[in-house]
């Protein structure tokens, strides 16, 4: 039988939460690769999808959920019962995953992909995306330095997340001076089975694929 939860992504990308949330959850589910790099986002099979032209998207049963915090949110709804978002506090989790999708990984992306951004010399929105983003990352790294997870009671997916943060910071080359060491923090997150399993499975996927992922 055909699993009924279905994940459009491209590994290793932002998408890569998604998947350590469905492994977190022990869900059965299929998946489709988009190569983002060359465009497949905006084609007109992924359009059908997800008009947006965005990733992820997830078909649960027969609706189509899109945006990361949301298929968050849906899916510790449904099946986690507090298991992603933690029981203490879910809404101010789910407010912590927006801040980061929007404002964090927004600012972010400019300074990853300042190109897109202009016509002209790039580095000008490097910098200016660079200088918005620095409290925001002094705010996280400094409630991280004091504390073994972004959340009081423990792991919650929000760690994931921060984690690929980090790792875009490093291929962005936000330069990390002054910045506490983390390196037992993302350690303690990739242990996890789950995210284990969900490097595992996004292998996999871009074994069968054939994606290969870009350099820099």
């Amino acid at each position: 039988m055909a699993s009924s939860i279905h994940l459009f992504h491209t590994p290793f990308a932002c998408s890569g939460v998604i998947v350590s949330a469905l492994e977190e959850l022990r869900l059965a589910y299929g998946d489709t690769v988009i190569d983002i790099f060359n465009g497949e986002q905006r084609s007109e099979s992924y359009l059908a999808v997800n008009p947006k032209g965005k990733v992820p998207a997830i078909r649960i049963e027969e609706r189509v959920l899109t945006e990361l915090p949301a298929i968050l949110w849906t899916l510790d709804d449904q099946y986690g019962k507090g298991l992603l978002l933690g029981t203490d506090d879910p809404l101010q989790s789910l407010s912590d995953l927006i801040w980061i999708a929007d404002s964090v990984h927004g600012t972010l992306r400019i300074a990853f992909m300042p190109q897109r951004l202009t016509s002209g010399d790039p580095e000008p929105v490097r910098q200016a995306a660079l200088q918005k983003l620095a409290p925001m990352l002094r705010l996280i790294v400094e409630r991280l330095s004091a504390s073994a997870y972004w959340a009081n009671e423990g792991w919650t997916i929000v760690d994931v997340y921060l984690v690929w943060i980090f790792g875009m910071c490093d291929r962005a080359n936000v330069v990390r001076q002054g910045w506490p060491d983390l390196s037992s923090y993302v350690e303690r997150v990739a242990a996890r089975p789950s995210y284990r399993r969900a490097h595992a499975r996004q292998e996999e996927a871009m074994a069968r694929s054939g994606l290969v992922l870009p350099h820099g």
